[in-house]
């Protein structure tokens, strides 16, 4: 093949560099959106109104390595889903959902409960 015997080695590394480069700006990019976006939390709800004295409470929480409840941390699934039971005091109830990132970004969501006395 003429194409590829009269590339010369000065073409062929510069070819290669320009490759590797292309590769890990690729990578570079891929891990800064995780940078960006920072940890996200998925609640289906908000506010609640309950008659038991626990609420069974489950999200998703994604980009992020830190994830607790009003201070108790948690360890989510693979797939990023934590279930907890909350209990309950008479009353309104004010649960912090808070996840940090390995950049230090923090998200808090809050979850508001109400247990009637």
């Amino acid at each position: 093949m003429v194409l590829i015997d009269s590339i010369t080695p000065k073409a062929f590394q510069t070819a290669l560099i320009v490759v590797v480069v292309l590769f890990a700006s690729i990578l570079t990019a891929y891990q800064l959106r995780f940078y960006i976006q920072g940890p996200i939390i998925i609640i289906d709800e908000s506010v609640v109104t309950t008659t038991l004295p626990y609420h069974d409470v489950s999200f998703i929480v994604r980009n992020a390595n830190n994830v607790s409840v009003s201070g108790r941390q948690l360890t989510p699934q693979v797939s990023g889903l934590i279930e907890d039971r909350l209990y309950l005091q008479n009353g309104l109830n004010v649960f912090v959902i808070q996840a940090s990132d390995t950049y230090g970004s923090t998200k808090k969501e809050y979850l508001y409960i109400t247990y009637p006395q």
